[in-house]
């Protein structure tokens, strides 16, 4: 009789392993088998990071409206004449100033409601040869109900380049070729009134000349946002003096 060879058998080689005192067997994967699980988790971990970023994305966008919302609460929603109308565009300089106080100081009692409540002298230089008129607007922005009107003179002629202590009240100043007045936050009276703040902190007065390239054209006794609303467009350079003023207790 003839035994022929047994057939060889494709074993995996096995290996044993002690876990918790328990010896078993576990199959070494091949080459192959390795290479296949590689290839089938690479496409799993990036698919994951893929998800992950589209995820990150959306919630960055979502963010933003909420972002957008608290800046808009947090700005300011109203602005006095002299920041209004610088952001409107550059401007030039004009030079402003008074015999009656420096720049930043406080302003004589003679110029408050304390004194004689008249207007201060006024000067300005640098202001551009085509200037067709000056608007002055005179105003508190520390006033606690908001911006107070204290002067609103407009048509002022351009050869203009001071303005005499105590200028009248009325609609229409002869002494200044026929410039006109408008109302003031003081129950809309017409002409110059100065410095008036409830007793504490001293109030900032901001004296503001506008040089523009046109007359305005307005009749005597526009109001304070009637006179800005036509100073708008027609800006040539701008001038600014500021006074303090408190009132002892």
């Amino acid at each position: 009789m003839v035994l022929n060879a047994p057939m060889a058998i494709n074993v995996r080689p096995i290996t044993r392993r002690r876990r918790s005192g328990i010896l078993f067997a576990t199959s070494i994967p091949t080459p192959r088998a390795r290479a296949a699980r590689v290839t089938m988790t690479k496409p799993k971990v990036g698919g994951l990071m893929v998800t992950f970023l589209i995820l990150h994305l959306l919630a960055l966008e979502s963010c933003k409206p909420h972002a957008r919302d608290a800046a808009d609460r947090d700005s300011p929603q109203t602005t006095s004449t002299s920041t209004a109308m610088a952001t409107a565009k550059t401007l030039t300089e004009i030079s402003l100033s008074s015999a009656g106080f420096k720049d930043g100081a406080p302003i004589p009692v003679q110029f408050t409601c304390d004194g004689a409540n008249e207007s201060p002298p006024l000067a300005w230089e640098d202001a551009p040869g085509n200037t067709a008129s000056f608007a002055l607007i005179v105003e508190d922005p520390d006033a606690p109900g908001g911006t107070f009107i204290h002067w609103v003179l407009y048509d002022i002629p351009p050869m203009t380049h001071a303005l005499p202590q105590g200028v009248p009240k009325g609609p229409t100043v002869s002494v200044l070729g026929g410039a006109k007045q408008g109302k003031t936050s003081f129950k809309n009276a017409i002409g110059y009134g100065g410095p008036c703040p409830p007793k504490g902190p001293a109030h900032h007065y901001h004296f503001i000349l506008y040089a523009l390239d046109a007359s305005l054209g307005l009749e005597p006794g526009m109001s304070h946002d009637q006179v800005v609303s036509a100073i708008r467009g027609h800006e040539l350079a701008r001038g600014e003096l500021i006074g303090t003023y408190a009132r002892k207790g």
